[in-house]
């Protein structure tokens, strides 16, 4: 109520009050995230609402009764004082070092367990607003290394709505935009021009270093655009590009689907909904090919696969989405955003895709290109001969 009262915007508060939820059941009470997701999910089925964003402050406030409910039912509660807030979630931050995503990231990664982590406090900055919003972006464009920005923004929204690659976002420049999609420099030249600006200034400051930039920006009374850094940290920049399909064989007519290519060239492999490393290198062992993973979207759960598998493809996300920066990191082959792609469950539960009226299981072949995120059925014979010999010309 407070907080409606300063700043006179209902659906604002109500959906802070949303998220506020969503990241302390995460972070604090180790809930997965895909409970909340499913709970408003439902809803908005149920509400016929096409997004978040369509939801009014009303639908919000019944929003926040379903996750308040569902904590209740499982005994777990938020503690109302805000200070007590404030020492549990900084606990958690330095409990979360020692978490098992952050031991398979050291592991992946060859990082030391020395060198601990921080907590910073600072003031939020409401990108969830209307006229205002985030967005993630490279300094450089991955493939080719001209300056930047190259990334995604989304107006209504918080940088997690980015990373996190649950949503299909806007592409920040014209040449990512692609057949059908409209970027933020097509819509809206003058904030586009801030973020190019403000690429340059970051990467200056940096000491010439192509960075990774998340910012929220937001939109005054007046219509003055303001840009605010919440993190800038070395862009990764993996290994080369890769040949592509037709400079190899034709695959025109395998093709099966279409993403947003964001790093890597052309692979083959067989297809795989691996929950582990050993899983993955068993399947890799089995068939002689490079394994290429298929997700809904991908997150830092999935960061111990990325030393044994050679692609991935997902459903939603973007150029700075999870999927993106850790195949990125990894020099793993990624296309995503191919939104033809849905993961289902067999009656034995076994996983399975479809994309389009392609079925594809596990062990499945399957080729991608992540330079221009088209998805193929089938193989191409001379990558899997190279993958076999050892051959990576």
């Amino acid at each position: 109520e407070a907080f409606i009262q300063e700043t006179g915007d209902p659906r604002l508060a109500w959906d802070s009050y949303r998220r506020f939820i969503e990241h302390y059941g995460t972070v604090v009470l180790g809930i997965n995230a895909d409970l909340f997701d499913g709970i408003l999910e439902d809803f908005m089925k149920k509400n016929g609402a096409a997004g978040r964003e369509a939801l009014g402050p009303d639908r919000l406030q019944d929003v926040v009764g379903l996750y308040n409910a569902e904590l209740s039912d499982g005994g777990l509660r938020i503690p109302e004082d805000v200070y007590e807030q404030l020492r549990m979630s900084v606990r958690a931050v330095y409990a979360s070092w020692y978490g098992v995503r952050a031991e398979q990231f050291r592991r992946a990664t060859a990082l030391s367990a020395q060198w601990g982590t921080a907590v910073t406090l600072m003031q939020m900055i409401s990108g969830n607003t209307a006229g205002s919003g985030a967005a993630v972006f490279f300094t450089r464009a991955p493939f080719t290394a001209g300056p930047g920005p190259y990334g995604e923004s989304r107006e209504d929204a918080t940088g997690d709505d980015l990373v996190r690659g649950r949503q299909s976002n806007r592409p920040l420049a014209k040449a990512q935009a692609g057949a059908g999609r409209k970027s933020l420099e097509e819509l809206d030249p003058e904030l586009f021009g801030l973020h190019r600006e403000l690429a340059k200034r970051v990467e200056d400051a940096m000491g010439g270093l192509p960075q990774e930039v998340e910012v929220t920006y937001t939109k005054d009374w007046d219509g003055k655009r303001s840009l605010f850094v919440l993190q800038t940290r070395r862009m990764e920049s993996g290994g080369a590009f890769g040949a592509t399909f037709d400079e190899i064989c034709g695959m025109e007519s395998r093709i099966i689907g279409r993403g947003v290519g964001a790093h890597g060239g052309a692979l083959s492999g067989a297809a795989s909904f691996a929950s582990s490393p050993e899983q993955a290198a068993r399947l890799e062992k089995k068939i002689g090919l490079p394994v290429i993973l298929l997700r809904k979207t991908a997150n830092t759960d999935d960061v111990s696969l990325m030393p044994v598998v050679r692609g991935i493809v997902t459903a939603t996300g973007g150029v700075t989405s999870h999927a993106a920066v850790l195949a990125q990191k990894f020099d793993v082959t990624a296309v995503v955003a191919c939104s033809t792609l849905s993961i289902e469950t067999g009656p034995q539960g076994e996983p399975y895709a479809r994309i389009g009226d392609t079925v594809i299981r596990e062990g499945s072949p399957i080729s991608i290109d992540g330079a221009t995120g088209l998805v193929f059925s089938g193989s191409c014979l001379s990558t899997t001969r190279a993958y076999r010999t050892g051959d990576s010309s």
